[in-house]
């Protein structure tokens, strides 16, 4: 059982399309060249680099509910880690990744592991 769990955390997920990376049936797992998967400019030597700024891996505790405590900046956003190693402060809300969409899901689930 634990190897067939860890099978599952160390590959790529399969589901239907276009919900995957690029709209394939693909979600990739974060690794190490990822992004040359994700590059739409194949011809574009630099495009990898590019990728790598814009490819966001991580941000801060966002919420729209203000009865759960997960809004780490008050008000107004959320840090951002990409792929390069930069981290950048996005406003609530935003176009990319700090969405009222966004913001609900991860405001239901801080809500139900809240105590």
């Amino acid at each position: 059982m634990r190897d067939r769990a860890y099978r599952a955390m160390d590959g790529d997920l399969t589901i239907p399309a276009p919900n995957g990376n690029s709209g394939a049936e693909t979600v990739y797992r974060l690794r190490e060249g990822i992004e040359r998967f994700l590059v739409t400019d194949i011809n574009n030597p630099g495009a990898a680099n590019t990728v790598q700024s814009a490819l966001p891996i991580m941000c801060d505790l966002l919420s729209n509910n203000p009865a759960v405590d997960a809004f780490n900046h008050v008000p107004g956003g959320c840090n951002v880690l990409y792929m390069d190693g930069h981290c950048e402060f996005l406003r609530y809300p935003g176009q990319r990744l700090i969405t009222p969409a966004m913001a609900t899901l991860l405001g239901t689930v801080v809500a139900a592991f809240d105590n």
